[in-house]
């Protein structure tokens, strides 16, 4: 069950650190489908290779801290009330936008190239919730593996009477567990770890907070050289892991330096960071259609300017959004 809501003071480096998560998401996001291939530099390909390491580990785990800052990791007799409110919250933006993506995609292959074109919609619609390693909208995985970890901590949390020192110790070995590709379970296998670590780090937060600052430079220092030998013979999960796990004090203390917790664009971009996630791909991809038409992604040049563009439209088009549509429209709240 769900105790009551502790109001707690904010914690600004959280909300900086989302915002950089978000902008690592969403330049992972700028070029993810082979029809690039071919005309993606070398750079970039270096720097999404060593970003996908750690991105979404270190995203999970800031997931995991503000839910057990929050208080929403133990059970009461409200718990029925909040899954309802997690569903509206979560469930329900993840099936429509999913269903937005696989029916868009599959009209607008008609006349445009996209990638992962389901060969039928009725078979893209079903990959949103089963084949999943399939699945055209799977861009949004984060929302729904997300619902799932916060209906099913409060429940581990009850089953194990609160020792969450065993719920990451179960975490650890579903990390390597081999795990189908249905129902993003693979994503749920290799995040868990990073959100319960986040759960630990808030608990624990003034002893943990004081570590983070007495040795930054140290896991800064080592967070940046694992992300530089990235091109070492290892698994992705095994990085992941790695880097995953650098990436969570180096990153979080690093945001703890006013110039970057007090910074008015990471936490704006910390506080739409669900907004964002969400449509991110979308003005993406209608961008890029767009820019085409124009560009063709020949040579650096012109690389550079989809690069600056694609960001741009990737974090400043939800953000447009949000504020003036999904805020003054009281149904559409849900996506904000």
């Amino acid at each position: 069950m769900i105790k009551k809501e502790i109001h707690k003071p904010r914690m600004h480096d959280i909300d900086s650190a989302k915002g950089l998560a978000i902008v690592l998401v969403v330049f992972g996001h700028l070029f993810s489908n082979s029809h690039y291939t071919d005309n993606i530099q070398n750079w970039y390909m270096h720097v999404h290779s060593a970003i996908y390491h750690f991105h979404m580990p270190f995203f999970m785990y800031l997931s995991g801290f503000v839910t057990f800052f929050s208080g929403h990791n133990t059970m009461d007799h409200r718990y029925g009330r909040y899954i309802k409110a997690q569903s509206i919250k979560l469930l329900l933006p993840f099936l429509l936008i999913g269903v937005f993506i696989v029916v868009g995609k599959y009209v607008v292959n008609y006349y445009f190239y996209i990638d992962r074109v389901p060969d039928t919609l009725g078979e893209g619609l079903l990959s949103l919730v089963w084949n999943t390693g399939d699945s055209p909208a799977r861009f949004i995985w984060y929302v729904f593996v997300l619902f799932v970890f916060r209906a099913a901590t409060p429940l581990l949390d009850t089953l194990l009477k609160g020792r969450v020192s065993l719920i990451l110790a179960l975490s650890l070995v579903l990390f390597w567990v081999t795990l189908p590709p249905v129902l993003f379970l693979p994503r749920m296998g290799t995040h868990y770890f990073f959100f319960i670590l986040g759960g630990v780090a808030a608990i624990h937060w003034e002893r943990i907070g004081r570590l983070f600052d007495r040795y930054c430079f140290l896991f800064m220092a080592l967070f940046a050289a694992i992300c530089i030998c990235e091109s070492l013979p290892f698994s992705f999960k095994e990085w992941a892991f790695v880097a995953g796990l650098a990436s969570v004090p180096a990153l979080h203390c690093l945001m703890r330096f006013p110039v970057f917790s007090h910074s008015r664009v990471l936490n704006a971009l910390g506080n739409s960071t669900y907004t964002i996630y969400l449509f991110n791909t979308i003005f993406i991809g209608l961008t890029k259609l767009v820019l085409s038409q124009f560009l063709p992604l020949e040579g650096g040049g012109a690389f550079a300017v989809y690069t600056i563009v694609l960001l741009a439209a990737g974090v400043c088009g939800p953000l447009f959004l949000r504020q003036f549509v999904f805020q003054r429209v009281r149904i559409l709240r849900l996506f904000s």
